[in-house]
C-alpha cells in the first residue's frame, strides 16, 4: 500500500492573489480653446478697460494734405486711421525716398540691437544692402538685411531744421 501523500501547503493570503500591475490612466483631453478673449478682470475701481494697441509712426497717403512725404494708414469717413502701417513698410519707404539733402550714411540698428555703420546702401524688394564703413571681424563688407529687421537709423552727419523738414519731419529743433 502506498503511503499517504502529504497535503500541499496552504497558500498564504498574499500569495493567493496574483500581482497585477495597475492600469495606465489615459490623460484627460485638453479643454477646448476659447475663441473670445477673456473679459477684463475687475480691479479695485471696477473692470479694467482694454488697452489700445500701440500705433507706430504712421505715414500719410496724401503727402500734401498731411504736410509730409510719408503716408499714414488709410482713413475712413470719420478721418480716424483704420490701422497702423507696419514698420517694415515705413523703413522701406524711407530708404526708397531718402532725401537728397541727407548723406546716405549712418548707423542701422537691427531688432537684435546690433549696430551696423554704413557708408552707402542699395535696395532690392524687401531687402536693404548696406555697404559697411569698415569690414567686420570676419571681413564682411556688405550686409543684406530685410526691412522688417530694421529697428532704428542713426544719422552721423550734422543736419539743420530745413534738411529735416525736406525729409518730412515737423516741429522745431533746439538752436
Amino acid at each position: 500500500m502506498e503511503a499517504p501523500r502529504p497535503a500541499p501547503p496552504s497558500p498564504s493570503p498574499a500569495a493567493a492573489a496574483p500581482i497585477v500591475p495597475p492600469r495606465p490612466v489615459a490623460p484627460s483631453p485638453a479643454p477646448p480653446r476659447q475663441s473670445q478673449p477673456a473679459p477684463p478682470q475687475p480691479g479695485p475701481a471696477g473692470p479694467t478697460p482694454p488697452r489700445p494697441a500701440p500705433t507706430p509712426f504712421a505715414k500719410s497717403a496724401a503727402p500734401a494734405a498731411q504736410g509730409g512725404p510719408y503716408p499714414q494708414a488709410s482713413s475712413g469717413s470719420g478721418g480716424a486711421a483704420t490701422g497702423p502701417i507696419d514698420s517694415a513698410t515705413q523703413w522701406k519707404r524711407f530708404f526708397h525716398e531718402w532725401p537728397a539733402s541727407i548723406p546716405k550714411r549712418g548707423v542701422v540698428v537691427n531688432t537684435l540691437n546690433e549696430a551696423m555703420p554704413f557708408k552707402a546702401f542699395m535696395l532690392a524688394g524687401d531687402m536693404l544692402l548696406l555697404e559697411r564703413t569698415n569690414p567686420d571681424t570676419l571681413g564682411a563688407r556688405y550686409l543684406l538685411l530685410p526691412f522688417c529687421e530694421v529697428s532704428l537709423v542713426k544719422f552721423i552727419d550734422p543736419m539743420n531744421q530745413q534738411t529735416l523738414e525736406k525729409a518730412g519731419f515737423r516741429g522745431k529743433l533746439s538752436q
